[in-house]
């Protein structure tokens, strides 16, 4: 008898490349406060934010990481960086791809629009790199 596979049944993680993959739900943050989320991405100063807000970090992280692995050349890693200043979050992201880095910052009242912000800045320096 040969064993079908429900096409819902593939997870989220099966259908993505091993460099965009996020990690299990618990994932957290490590003595140094970097949650690391597989494939290379690392969290820093997000162990503040909310359990919820998290799992759409994760989401907006994993989406924008996995356009970046399949644009790089080498694609090494993704550290995501969150610094609150008053109202404002500071997302502040590195790529590292086959040794060089390209940067990009962005500082907005939503955590989201900061975090899309940094992230596609960098997807957008990867297009003219």
């Amino acid at each position: 008898m040969e064993e079908t596979t429900n096409p819902e049944e593939v997870t989220q993680a099966e259908a993505q490349p091993e460099a965009a993959q996020p990690a299990e739900e618990g994932a957290q943050p490590t003595e140094t406060g970097i949650m690391k989320l597989g494939g290379g991405i690392e969290l820093t100063g997000f162990s503040e934010v909310d359990k919820a807000q998290l799992v759409v970090v994760k989401k907006i992280v994993g989406n924008c990481v996995k356009e970046m692995s399949e644009k790089a050349k080498k694609f090494e890693k993704v550290v995501v960086s969150l610094t609150k200043e008053g109202d404002n979050c500071s997302v502040h992201v590195e790529l590292t791809d086959e040794g060089n880095q390209l940067i990009n910052d962005s500082t907005e009242k939503n955590l989201f629009m900061a975090l899309n912000n940094a992230l596609k800045g960098v997807i957008d320096k990867q297009a003219t790199s």
